[in-house]
């Protein structure tokens, strides 16, 4: 992937999402110590997300209710992971919603961590 493929730098609550208008170069001083991009699969993030967007991750920030956050399942088929806007953080897990088709989800801590 080329600078000219990513897309602008708009933050989003814990996460970052790259527009093609802002090269991945010129947002070198503004990525965080241990930020790292994943790539949108799909379309159940729409509006907020689209398939293909890059979504940067600054793992220093705290998970807040309200924030869109990246949830990593450690379940026994391995890791699979999800873009979800968090609504409640709870003691046991995580309250979470999908945007396309809108769906309220339930993540356990013990097999998922934002």
């Amino acid at each position: 992937m080329t600078p000219s493929d990513c897309r602008g730098l708009t933050t989003i609550g814990r996460l970052a999402i790259h527009s093609r208008q802002t090269p991945v170069a010129a947002m070198r001083g503004q990525m965080a110590a241990g930020a790292y991009g994943v790539i949108v699969p799909d379309a159940e993030m729409v509006p907020v997300f689209r398939p293909g967007d890059i979504v940067i991750v600054n793992p220093n920030l705290p998970p807040t209710e309200g924030s869109d956050v990246l949830l990593i399942g450690t379940g026994a088929d391995g890791h699979e992971v999800m873009v979800r806007t968090l609504e409640s953080i709870g003691r046991k897990g995580w309250l979470a919603t999908s945007w396309n088709p809108a769906t309220r989800e339930s993540f356990p801590r013990t097999l998922w961590k934002a």
